[in-house]
C-alpha cells in the first residue's frame, strides 16, 4: 500500500528510493523487470507409429552462459515501444562463463508411469542470467550460449525396448516478431534476454536431431499494490 509513486531505478544506480509507509490511502501498481531469463522445456510424447523416438530428459545444462548479472537493466537497452529489453545488460567485468565441464546442471528423474510406459510430457523450467552471444551462428557450441540435454532415446519398436544414452543441444535463437507475439528465428543465434521466457516444445527426436519449436514471450506482469 503506497501513497506516492515508487521509482524503480535503472542503470546506473546512483540514488536511493524509499516507499512512504506512513500513509497508505491510495493504492498504486508497479511493474518490476526480472533480472533473469526463464527457459521452459515441454517434452511431448509421440505415437507408437511415429518414425521418431521418444526422449527422456535426465539432465539439462546451460553452457557458455553468464554466471552473474546486473540487478537492473541499462536504460539504453529498454525498448519502450515494445516494453522489453532488446540488448543484454552485462557487468563491466563479467565473470567467466559456464563451460560444458562446469555448466549450471539440473538433474531430473523422469516419471516412467509404469514398466515401459512413456510419460505424456515432462515440464522442465530453469533460469539464467543475460548473455551476449559471440556471433549469430546457430550451431556454434564453442562460444555461444545453449542448453545441453542429456537423457535416453527410447526405441519402442524393438523387443525388448532399446534405450540409448544421448545428448542434444537446444540453441538460443534470435527473437523476432510473430504477429502480436515473439518467436525464435531458427536461422540465427540470439542473445539471452532478461524478463523473457524461452519455451521449447520437443515432439520426438531423430538419431541426431531434435524436433523442437521455440516461442518467446515476456513474463506475466505482477502487480504490487
Amino acid at each position: 500500500m503506497c501513497s506516492e509513486a515508487v521509482n524503480i531505478p535503472t542503470w546506473p544506480y546512483d540514488k536511493l528510493y524509499y516507499i512512504n509507509e506512513t500513509s497508505n490511502t491510495t493504492d498504486k501498481t508497479h511493474y518490476l523487470v526480472r533480472m533473469l531469463a526463464k527457459f521452459k522445456i515441454e517434452n511431448k510424447k509421440i505415437t507408437a507409429t511415429s518414425t521418431l523416438y521418444n526422449y527422456f530428459i535426465e539432465e539439462v545444462s546451460i553452457v557458455n552462459g553468464s554466471i552473474d548479472g546486473l540487478a537492473c537493466y541499462k536504460e539504453a537497452n529498454w525498448d519502450g515501444t515494445k516494453n522489453r529489453v532488446t540488448v543484454p545488460s552485462l557487468p563491466t567485468s563479467p565473470a567467466t562463463k559456464s563451460t560444458k565441464a562446469n555448466a549450471n546442471k539440473f538433474t531430473y528423474t523422469p516419471t516412467w508411469g509404469g514398466s515401459g510406459a512413456i510419460p505424456t510430457q515432462t515440464i522442465i523450467e530453469l533460469y539464467g542470467f543475460e548473455t551476449k552471444q559471440a556471433d549469430d551462428v546457430v550451431n556454434n557450441m564453442t562460444t555461444n550460449c545453449y542448453l545441453l540435454l542429456k537423457g535416453k532415446r527410447v526405441d519402442n519398436s524393438s523387443t525388448p525396448v532399446v534405450e540409448t544414452d544421448i545428448e542434444y543441444m537446444l540453441p538460443v535463437y534470435k527473437i523476432v516478431a510473430d504477429g502480436t507475439g515473439w518467436k525464435g528465428d531458427i536461422g540465427y543465434a540470439g542473445d539471452v534476454l532478461r524478463n523473457h521466457v524461452y519455451h521449447y516444445t520437443i515432439s520426438g527426436v531423430q538419431k541426431h536431431a531434435l524436433n523442437a519449436t521455440l516461442t518467446v514471450r515476456q513474463w506475466t506482469n505482477v502487480a504490487i499494490s
